[in-house]
C-alpha cells in the first residue's frame, strides 16, 4: 500500500518526456525574443532622439523610478498564475497592431506607446491580474516619456516663459529695475535678456512633474490628493522661473555678475531645482497636516495596507509561473511578431547614410556663401558660428551670413539641430513680432526650374510687424532631415497628413528604404531661413530678392554637403 502510494506520487519520467518538456520553454523564449526585438529598437531610437531636448533629459530617471515602484509593490505577491491566453492574445494583438501602424505612418511616438502596451501585455501574460495591478504605478511613471502630441510641449514651454516674463517684469518694476518687456525679451538700458536664456530652467516643469508623480505613487496617495500635489508642484516651478528671471536680470545689470551664462547660471539652475523639490515635499507635509489621511474615508494614502491580508499567498515572496505555461509559448505570438518585424524592418534595408549632420554643418565657412545675389552683397567677415544653450528655441547652433544693399541688411541663417519640423514663426512671435500673414508656398514657385523634392517640398513665408520698434519683417524658412530631404510642414488636415505618410511608406517598400522615411517628429533636422527687418514697408522686389537668396543657398547646400555613401540607387527623393 505504501509502495503503491509512493509510485503514484512520484512517477518516473519516460525517455521521450524530457525533450518534449524542454521544447516548450524554447518556444516561449523565441516568443519573448521576437517581442523584444520588435519593440526595443523602436523605443531606443525614440528615447535617443527625445533626450536631445533638454526638457526631456529627465527620462533617464524614469527606469529607476519604475524599478523602485515594482520592487515596493510586487515583491510579496506570493505564487502567481499566468494570465488567460485569450486576454493575452488580445493585448499583444493591440500592441503589435499599434507597432505596425507606427511603422507604416513613420511615427516613433506611436511606436513608443505600442511598447508601453506590450509591457502591459507581457506583465499580464506572465503574472495575471495580480501582477498587472501591482505594476500599474511603474507603468504610469513610464508614460512620462511620451512626448505631448503635435509639439504642444514646445508651446507649453514658450507659454510658461511668457507668463514668467510678465510676472518677473512686475517684480522688476517694484524693485526699481529699469527695463522694457518685448515679448519674451527683457530689455534693460545696457543689455537684452532673452527669457529662454534667463529662464532656461523652464524645462524643470517636466522634471519636477516626473519627480512629483513618482513621489505620490510611492506614497500611495489617493487620486485627488495626487492631483492637488501635482498642481502645487507646477505652481512652485512657475515661481522658481520667475525668480530666475529676476535674479539674472537684476544682478547682471547692476553688479555685472556673469549669472546669465556659464557655471554661475548652471549653479543657479541646480539650486532652484533643488529648492523647488524641497518646497514640493514640504507642501505635501503641510497638506497632510491640514487634510490628514483618511479624513474623507476610503483608501487614502499610506494609512491603508499595501496588500489585502485575507489573501494568504500575498504574504509570501512573489513566485512567477513557469514561462512555458504563459502566452509567450504561443505560436500565434511568434507568427504575429514575425509579421511585425518584416513590415517594420524590411523597408529599411537600404537606408542611405546621413548627408547632413551638425558636425558637417559646423565646417561651413564664409567662402561657402555666394558673394552677390540680386544686387545684395555679402558683408566681408560677417559669417559667424553662434552657439547657444542646448534648450534654445533658436537651435543650439547657427551659421549666419549678412548681406547688404543700399544701406539695408538681411540675414541668412542655418540653424540646428531640431527634432522634426521647427515652427520658426512661433519663436519670432514670442520675441515680440506679430503676424500679418503666413503662407505655405511650393518651392518650385519661388525657384522656377529648380528640382522639386516631392510632396513635402514647400517653404513658409511670413510677413510680420514689431510694435515696440515699429519695424517691418519678412521671413522665409524650411526644414530638412539629415538626408537633405525637405520636412513636411504640419498639416491642419490629419487625413492629408496620413495620406502623405502612407505614400512615403510605399516608397520605402518599393526601394527597401532608399527613398522616403525619416520625416517624422523625432527626425534630426536643420533649418534654413532668410530674414529682413526694416523701418519702412517692404516692396515686392524685396520679397523677390529674398526668395532668390533662399533658392541660392538651398542649391549650395545640395552641392556642398556630402553625398550619401549608401549603395542604394539615387532617386528623386534622395537627391
Amino acid at each position: 500500500m505504501s509502495s503503491g502510494s509512493t509510485l503514484l506520487e512520484t512517477p518516473v519520467p519516460t525517455s521521450d518526456a524530457v525533450p518534449r518538456a524542454a521544447a516548450v520553454p524554447a518556444r516561449a523564449l523565441v516568443g519573448l525574443f521576437l517581442v523584444l526585438a520588435a519593440h526595443l529598437p523602436v523605443l531606443w531610437r525614440y528615447c535617443d532622439s527625445l533626450i536631445s531636448l533638454p526638457q526631456y533629459e529627465y527620462i533617464l530617471a524614469l527606469p529607476i523610478f519604475a524599478a523602485v515602484l515594482i520592487y515596493s509593490r510586487a515583491r510579496d505577491l506570493g505564487v502567481l498564475a499566468p494570465g488567460g491566453w485569450v486576454a493575452s492574445a488580445a493585448l499583444f494583438f493591440v500592441s503589435a497592431g499599434m507597432l505596425i501602424v507606427a511603422g507604416v505612418f513613420d511615427s516613433p511616438w506611436l511606436g513608443a506607446i505600442s511598447s508601453l502596451a506590450a509591457w502591459m501585455a507581457g506583465v499580464y501574460a506572465l503574472g495575471g491580474g495580480r501582477l498587472t495591478w501591482a505594476t500599474v504605478p511603474a507603468w504610469l511613471v513610464l508614460w512620462l516619456m511620451i512626448r505631448l502630441p503635435f509639439a504642444s510641449d514646445l508651446w507649453l514651454v514658450q507659454s510658461l516663459q511668457t507668463l514668467a516674463a510678465q510676472k518677473a517684469s512686475t517684480i522688476l518694476h517694484l524693485i526699481g529695475q529699469p527695463h522694457l518687456l518685448d515679448g519674451n525679451v527683457v530689455e534693460t538700458p545696457l543689455k537684452r535678456y532673452a527669457v529662454e536664456e534667463a529662464c532656461s530652467g523652464v524645462q524643470s516643469l517636466f522634471a519636477i512633474t516626473a519627480c512629483t508623480v513618482f513621489f505620490v505613487l510611492w506614497s500611495r496617495m489617493s487620486w485627488w490628493r495626487s492631483l492637488l500635489i501635482l498642481g502645487i508642484a507646477w505652481w512652485w516651478v512657475w515661481a522658481a522661473n520667475v525668480a530666475r528671471i529676476v535674479i539674472v536680470t537684476y544682478f547682471n545689470s547692476n553688479f555685472d555678475w556673469p549669472i546669465d551664462k556659464g557655471w554661475m547660471h548652471d549653479a543657479l539652475g541646480i539650486a532652484l531645482f533643488a529648492a523647488t523639490l524641497g518646497l514640493v515635499v514640504s507642501s505635501g507635509h503641510l497638506l497632510w497636516f491640514i487634510l490628514p489621511y483618511g479624513i474623507f474615508g476610503g483608501r487614502d494614502g499610506t494609512d491603508q495596507p499595501a496588500v489585502q491580508s485575507h489573501i494568504a499567498d500575498e504574504l509570501h515572496p512573489t513566485r512567477l509561473p513557469a514561462l512555458n505555461s504563459t502566452f509567450f509559448a504561443s505560436i500565434f505570438l511568434a507568427l504575429l511578431y514575425s509579421i511585425a518585424l518584416v513590415l517594420l524592418w524590411g523597408p529599411q534595408l537600404r537606408v542611405p547614410m546621413p548627408s547632413a549632420s551638425p558636425g558637417q554643418l559646423n565646417l561651413l565657412e564664409e567662402s561657402f556663401a555666394p558673394q552677390e545675389v540680386a544686387d545684395w552683397r555679402l558683408v566681408p567677415g560677417s559669417h559667424r558660428l553662434e552657439e547657444r544653450d542646448l534648450d534654445s528655441q533658436w537651435g543650439a547652433r547657427s551659421q549666419n551670413w549678412t548681406y547688404e544693399k543700399n544701406g539695408r541688411r538681411l540675414i541668412v541663417s542655418l540653424d540646428y539641430p531640431f527634432l522634426g519640423w521647427h515652427e520658426l514663426g512661433v519663436c519670432y512671435h514670442f520675441g515680440g513680432w506679430t503676424f500679418e500673414s503666413r503662407d505655405v508656398v511650393e518651392f518650385s514657385k519661388i525657384a522656377p526650374g529648380a528640382k522639386n523634392g516631392g510632396d513635402f517640398d514647400r517653404v513658409v513665408e511670413t510677413k510680420m510687424r514689431r510694435k515696440l520698434d515699429h519695424d517691418y519683417g519678412f521671413l522665409i524658412y524650411q526644414c530638412f532631415n539629415n538626408r537633405r530631404e525637405p520636412m513636411p510642414i504640419p498639416e491642419s488636415n490629419i487625413f492629408v497628413m496620413l495620406k502623405n505618410r502612407l505614400s512615403d511608406y510605399r516608397k520605402r517598400v518599393a526601394t527597401l528604404g532608399a527613398a522616403g522615411g525619416e520625416r517624422h517628429d523625432q527626425a534630426e533636422t536643420y533649418q534654413l531661413q532668410v530674414f529682413i527687418q526694416d523701418k519702412n514697408p517692404l516692396l515686392p522686389q524685396d520679397y523677390a530678392d529674398m526668395r532668390q537668396l533662399f533658392a541660392s543657398y538651398r542649391a549650395l547646400l545640395d552641392t556642398t554637403l556630402p553625398t550619401n555613401t549608401s549603395s542604394a540607387p539615387t532617386t528623386e527623393a534622395t537627391k
